[in-house]
């Protein structure tokens, strides 16, 4: 995100390559189809945990990489991760939970339904990205009900 943003401040390309190659070490690497897909957390945990504060992210450099580059491959990639929190981590009310992994004692999916602000954050930013993108109000109403359920954060 910083090296893009940078680029788009400078102009100065240096900083746009190292974002593109970052970006696609990030993809390749991460990118897997347990758990319906999404961005695995690190490598460390044998790729079993995928969380919000990987994707949300994630999606928000791919965004930014779209908006630098004018390649709107990057967009999708941006709706994949976007589509993933929603299937897996967004709940009704907009909370975004932290992260599911694998439970190997009990041989079974196991969600952290912890929410933070900087999920919360992440998620509402790409979601308003992709919505000045494309303009599809989905993502404009994903958007806002994430927010509203930031603001009960410090509540709870």
């Amino acid at each position: 995100i910083m090296l893009t943003r940078t680029y788009l401040i400078t102009k100065n390309e240096r900083y746009l390559n190292i974002a593109k190659n970052n970006f696609k070490t990030v993809w390749d690497r991460a990118w897997t189809d347990q758990y319906a897909g999404g961005i695995v957390w690190c490598e460390e945990s044998d790729k079993t945990s995928k969380n919000a504060c990987v994707n949300g992210p994630g999606a928000i450099a791919a965004c930014d990489l779209a908006i630098a580059t004018g390649d709107t491959s990057y967009y999708q990639k941006a709706a994949d991760a976007i589509n993933w929190l929603n299937t897996m981590l967004v709940q009704e009310d907009g909370s975004v939970w932290d992260c599911i992994d694998w439970d190997r004692q009990n041989n079974n999916y196991k969600y952290n339904t912890w929410v933070s602000t900087y999920n919360q954050g992440t998620y509402i930013g790409a979601c308003k990205m992709l919505y000045d993108y494309n303009h599809k109000a989905e993502y404009l109403e994903m958007a806002k009900r994430a927010a509203k359920r930031a603001t009960k954060i410090s509540d709870s």
